[in-house]
């Protein structure tokens, strides 16, 4: 194989772009995790919240919650 053959072949093995350093990735994998994590959260927050208001109502409407017994069983 000739040279310049192997040069070219060696070149287009590597990755182009910026290269980042592994401790930058990972951090940053970390940031984007942490936020998704403060995401998901706040929504289990504000589900939780709508069941409460939803349980509340039942009740208040007198309908079977799955916390009640129902009396047909």
């Amino acid at each position: 194989m000739s040279t310049n053959r192997w040069l070219g072949w060696t070149l287009t093995l590597q990755k182009r772009g910026r290269k980042t350093e592994p401790a930058q990735a990972e951090d940053r994998r970390v940031r984007q995790l942490t936020q998704d994590n403060e995401r998901l959260r706040r929504r289990l927050a504000q589900a939780n919240a709508i069941i409460d208001v939803q349980k509340k109502l039942c009740v208040l409407f007198g309908l079977p919650t799955d916390e009640t017994p129902s009396e047909s069983s």
